[in-house]
């Protein structure tokens, strides 16, 4: 297992009660790459979790162009339209990758959208799935399924086969 992965695990398992925990370690973090990796594992709580979309808003103004792509793909992420304003400050960013991100993430922003933040030339064919309900491909259980708990859907590896993902 990568490290990526096996970090992503861990906080899956501590679900939103580390959202709290990686936006305080933001200000005390000197390495770009931890900075960035900060906001990036705050992604899958930004739509929740209020410390993890005022991360992003504040990695916005990072220094490192690194960070500021993790911090505009977040707010692509959290769907939040108060963000569009600090997103628009971008547009005039001196680094034309910034300024690519802020733009994806406003079209992300602007359409209800945040697949097009990954997506860019919106194809409709490149997902980005941050959370289990961000995948077109999987269809939401019935009320029945919902209220047994049984659910009659490929699982594991079965189900990536089915998909078509690897």
């Amino acid at each position: 297992m990568f490290a990526e992965d096996e970090a992503r695990a861990v906080l899956r398992r501590y679900g939103d009660a580390v959202a709290p925990y990686l936006a305080a370690e933001y200000d005390h973090s000197t390495a770009v790459e931890a900075r960035a990796h900060l906001i990036h594992h705050s992604i899958p709580f930004a739509r929740r979790r209020s410390e993890s979309y005022r991360l992003g808003l504040h990695g916005l103004a990072d220094r490192s162009k690194q960070v500021r792509h993790e911090a505009c793909a977040l707010l692509a992420y959290a769907q939040r339209p108060e963000a569009m304003s600090a997103l628009e400050e971008l547009l005039e960013h001196p680094d034309p990758d910034t300024r690519d991100d802020a733009v994806a993430a406003l079209v992300a922003l602007e359409t209800g959208n945040h697949h097009y933040y990954r997506d860019r030339d919106r194809t409709d064919a490149i997902f980005w799935v941050v959370n289990p309900e961000d995948d077109p491909h999987v269809e939401e259980p019935d009320l029945l399924d919902r209220l047994t708990g049984v659910v009659l859907a490929p699982v594991g590896w079965l189900r990536d086969l089915v998909l078509r993902r690897h």
